[in-house]
């Protein structure tokens, strides 16, 4: 069974934009199934729409699974876990991830309103500890 990689993009971005796609190509080359799910509504993220969206991209994840995300991608892959029935994967990559910000760091007040779910709704990252064979972070 090959392995399965999904890059969830960042707040504003799509799968055409950073550097998502050159990674996704390159993993196929390597033989990964990679793919880049567009996150819906990326410039005003929702944490229920982008679960479920990684829901719907992946339809089961198992010991085959790895994930990489960006920024807010990150968080959404572990709101992912936190809330997904079963299954462990057998690795992230967090690239650049956010549990918390700066005021400085956010520039408007519509931002603002937009990101306060995403900083005050708790993670629970020992249960999503257990069902992760390997996390790397690059900040």
């Amino acid at each position: 069974m090959p392995e399965r990689v999904f890059i969830i993009h960042g707040w504003d971005g799509s799968p055409y934009t950073d550097w998502y796609k050159w990674l996704a190509s390159a993993l196929k080359e390597k033989g990964f199934e990679a793919s880049v799910p567009k996150m819906p509504e990326a410039s005003r993220p929702s944490i229920d729409a982008w679960i479920s969206a990684i829901s719907q991209s992946t339809k089961y994840i198992d010991e085959h699974t790895y994930f990489i995300g960006h920024s807010i991608g990150c968080q959404a892959i572990l709101r992912f876990l936190q809330r997904a029935p079963s299954g462990r994967i057998k690795g992230m990559l967090l690239v650049a991830p956010w549990l918390h910000l700066k005021d400085a760091a956010i520039a408007s007040d519509d931002d603002k309103a937009i990101a306060r779910p995403w900083l005050e709704t708790p993670i629970d990252l020992a249960a999503i500890r257990s069902r992760v064979g390997s996390t790397r972070v690059i900040m």
